[in-house]
């Protein structure tokens, strides 16, 4: 099992576009009982595709990472990228609201930030403007 993560890893970094390389790699770290792994794998190669505007298959990646780690920040706030980008501004908004409720920190005012940048309102801004707000 650990050569054939090695082998995959090198084959994501020959072919970072092809989302089926991603998937299986986090497959295989599942199968080892690596959750986190898995989720990591998933993250990195929605990051990448993302980034190559390879958006569905972005998507899917970012989705299954959500699925294994429910409200996952940095796997949230790349799936509302990618919404946002393929036309589903409110869906990225409602995400990232939910994730603004369910985490603290960074992660919470990176998700008002992004929130702020797609769709500038009065009250996104002054959620923005109060990072602490509602953190207990």
């Amino acid at each position: 099992m650990d050569r054939a993560l090695a082998v995959l890893a090198q084959a994501t970094e020959a072919f970072p576009r092809d989302d089926g390389l991603w998937e299986e790699m986090g497959d295989l770290e599942l199968s080892r009982g690596r959750r986190a792994d898995a989720v990591a794998a998933l993250v990195r190669g929605g990051r990448t595709l993302l980034a190559a505007r390879a958006l569905g298959p972005a998507e899917r990646l970012l989705h299954a990472a959500g699925r294994l780690e429910p409200w996952h920040g940095e796997a949230t706030l790349l799936l509302a990228r990618a919404w946002a980008r393929s036309g589903r501004r409110r869906d990225a908004i409602r995400l990232l609201e939910g994730l603004a409720q369910r985490t603290g920190g960074r992660t919470r005012a990176a998700a008002r930030a992004l929130a702020l940048r797609l769709s500038p309102t009065p009250g996104r801004l002054w959620r923005w403007l109060r990072p602490s707000a509602g953190s207990g």
